[in-house]
């Protein structure tokens, strides 16, 4: 009973994300594989249905500029507009490295999956496109839940062995505690050691390395704070592990102070990845830099971060506050 009161509480968060801009129209695009899956929706006038390696190749060179990713087994909201779906999956997982894939699309909110069933076939070969031929990810980081992109990148905090909580709140009860009383302190992955901050083109990204694996109803938030006291969220990012990938989301947090700044249920922000002890996750930058500049246009001085982790049973939540750190200069820059 317990688990599947969990399993409803994981998909509600899936639910809202996907369909709090439902209205807009939007369908959800599933990757089924355990690679990244990269592809560009392109219109209908633009492009009869490739069917060659070269014409694929061709298309998506025609389209790099927006290409977008689904981590390994996530999803990500498309449009609901007729057209074709053109991409093809990255790395070396069961040997699915640069297969294409090709789907027409219609006019509708259908989920649409992507796996090894969808890559295009030649003769009875899967068709596998030319590396040199097909545009690269213009970002720095590819959200599969691998370090290899950070490997180079210093952390923008760390934490020691020992060290505790600035605050623990028993969110199911809204009771502060002492740290020491923590349930779930150390559990699951909320013990985080590092965390690194990265700004890309169109996507800013976040990573965090934990003393443990990360496991399934552990959360992260990251709530973008007034400096000046009193403090004052005026944003908050949020993902709930379900799994190694999932969506981010984001609220504007209700009750904020900030005149101009409505309160707004759930939407989706972008997605995370996971391996072991190692997550990482990409969050919309245009629409981060869009509350920000509406704050800031208000006189709110919005360059905190608070960092804070969770864990939550079907009884009790915990929210476990670890820090705060500046927003990047690129993010906050005219």
């Amino acid at each position: 009973m317990k688990a599947t009161r969990i399993g409803i509480l994981v998909t509600v968060l899936l639910f809202v994300a996907f369909s709090a801009t439902a209205g807009s129209g939007v369908r959800t695009l599933i990757n089924g594989e355990r690679a990244p899956f990269l592809f560009a929706v392109i219109p209908p006038d633009r492009l009869v249905v490739p069917q060659s390696e070269s014409s694929v190749a061709r298309a998506l060179q025609h389209a790099r500029n927006d290409l977008r990713l689904v981590a390994p087994e996530g999803m990500v909201p498309i449009g609901i507009d007729e057209g074709i779906l053109v991409g093809y999956f990255d790395g070396p997982a069961s040997g699915l490295s640069l297969r294409a894939v090709v789907i027409p699309l219609g006019a509708d909110e259908s989920p649409v999956t992507v796996d090894r069933s969808r890559i295009i076939r030649v003769g009875g070969t899967a068709m596998q496109l030319p590396p040199w031929e097909i545009p690269s990810w213009s970002e720095p980081v590819m959200v599969d839940g691998l370090a290899s992109d950070w490997e180079e990148e210093r952390p923008v905090a760390a934490y020691g062995a020992t060290d505790l909580p600035v605050r623990l709140e028993q969110a199911s009860q809204g009771e502060r505690l002492d740290p020491e009383e923590s349930f779930f302190w150390r559990m699951g992955g909320t013990a985080v050691r590092r965390v690194y901050l990265l700004d890309g083109r169109d996507r800013w990204f976040v990573a965090l390395r934990t003393d443990g694996p990360i496991l399934n109803n552990t959360g992260y938030h990251l709530r973008v704070v007034t400096e000046e006291e009193p403090r004052k969220t005026i944003l908050e990012f949020s993902l709930l592990v379900d799994g190694r990938s999932g969506p981010v989301v984001y609220r504007v947090i209700r009750g904020t102070e900030v005149p101009g700044l409505e309160p707004a249920p759930m939407r989706w922000a972008g997605q995370y990845a996971l391996h072991d002890n190692f997550l990482e996750m990409e969050i919309d930058r245009a629409l981060l830099r869009r509350y920000l500049r509406d704050a800031d246009a208000l006189g709110e001085n919005t360059v905190t971060l608070d960092f804070a982790g969770s864990h939550r049973t079907t009884s009790r939540a915990e929210h476990f506050v670890l820090g705060s750190f500046p927003l990047p200069e690129s993010l906050i820059a005219p």
